[in-house]
């Protein structure tokens, strides 16, 4: 995770005060109705008051709903993180 860990440097070294938002979540049947941005909207006045520069998040990228929401917020990708998971399926 080295290239993770360079990104966080690189991050951090030029933007100052950094939060992360590690979850947010609405309900399915309250989706849609503006809950999630009022949520955002909430944090980001939190976070504004006290000087933060910069947000990072993680998404779930297999929701389609979230990363157009968060585009629409303001956040842009920044870095890329892969993950490959061992196959124990297989018998040698």
């Amino acid at each position: 995770m080295a290239s993770l860990a360079s990104a966080r440097a690189e991050v951090a070294a030029g933007l100052g005060l950094i939060a992360y938002i590690d979850h947010l979540g609405v309900r399915p049947d309250e989706r849609g109705g503006g809950a999630g941005s009022a949520l955002v909207a909430f944090a980001h006045g939190l976070l504004d008051s006290a000087g933060v520069a910069s947000t990072l998040l993680h998404h779930a990228l297999p929701n389609p709903r979230s990363t157009p929401f968060w585009y629409s917020h303001g956040y842009q990708p920044r870095w890329t993180l892969w993950v490959r998971r061992a196959f124990h399926g297989v018998s040698s």
